[in-house]
């Protein structure tokens, strides 16, 4: 069957006393738990090489829930976006993060958890291609000061967006703001006393921030792998038994789920829509429009 249904794996009671203070949890999102026949089996694999951890998915629903539910005073002005979501769901309870389509690393396959991540350790990241820590996959200890200042800062990019039809994500939400976050967390405490950027961002190096909580960043690469992204996707695979398309086309047309930057362009063409976001909410709370979906989108 092309979709199948996932359930929340829960593991009790597997710290050891030379764990770190990470909570041993996996958050992943998804639109459902029906999940593409891909993406179920990946994370059939999270579950095998991460044995003593938890597991859950957030449908779109736990997402809006967490933000919209709760009231959150340190983060005033706190709005729905799947990247707002990712920082606020591991600083309140801490964990592994991970976007749903990475699949572990040989690093990870073939080293235990806690041989990986000192016991002293708050925040475990590994680098992006350009030395920083990487979005896509973190994990961090709950009500952690870096996870609040990536997340004030990302509220603030957002309030102050110019036009909401051409976001620049990687600047706003994505992995320029947890950097942000990341550095400024450092910036004042390590590397001693300089705020040079290369010496914040270096890599297999512990760093102590505010609060003289300690972070471990691994370089990600061919040699000592952590991640991998979207593997296989650009491989050719029987969608049916006449139709071949590639993996990440497969998954789409599975699930119904299309690539953020699709919608991004679907949307532009709306009418009505105000250009900046202080608009587009102020419309919003009037009742005078619609809000936009960036997931509901087709192809």
């Amino acid at each position: 069957f092309p979709l199948q249904y996932y359930s929340n794996r829960i593991v009790r009671n597997q710290t050891t006393a030379s764990s770190s203070s990470i909570p041993r949890i996996i958050h992943m999102s998804w639109k459902s738990r029906c999940l593409a026949r891909d993406i179920f089996d990946n994370l059939k694999v999270w579950e095998e090489i991460f044995p003593t951890h938890s597991i859950f998915l957030h449908d779109d629903n736990a997402v809006s829930a967490l933000i919209e539910s709760s009231k959150w005073p340190e983060f005033p002005n706190l709005h729905r976006a799947i990247d707002v979501w990712r920082v606020l769901i591991t600083y309140q309870y801490g964990g592994m993060y991970t976007d749903i389509d990475n699949k572990p690393g040989r690093m990870f396959q073939n080293n235990p958890w806690d041989a990986l991540v000192p016991s002293d350790i708050s925040g475990f990241f590994v680098s992006d291609g350009f030395t920083r820590p990487s979005q896509n996959w973190y994990a961090i200890e709950d009500h952690h000061p870096m996870m609040y200042l990536a997340l004030r800062g990302i509220i603030k990019n957002i309030l102050q967006m110019r036009n909401i039809h051409k976001p620049r994500v990687v600047l706003v939400t994505g992995p320029h703001a947890m950097s942000q976050g990341y550095y400024n967390f450092l910036a004042s405490r390590c590397c001693n006393g300089t705020t040079q950027q290369k010496a914040v961002y270096a890599d297999d190096v512990v760093l102590q921030g505010v609060l003289g909580l300690k972070v471990l960043k691994r370089s990600n690469n061919d040699k000592k792998q952590y991640i991998i992204p979207k593997p296989g996707y650009g491989d050719i695979v029987p969608y049916n038994s006449t139709l071949n398309v590639t993996r990440r086309k497969r998954i789409a047309m599975d699930s119904g789920v299309w690539h953020w930057q699709y919608a991004v362009r679907k949307t532009r063409k709306g009418k009505g829509v105000p250009d900046s976001c202080q608009s587009y909410l102020a419309k919003l709370e009037e009742g005078g429009m619609e809000e936009i979906s960036w997931y509901d989108a087709e192809w």
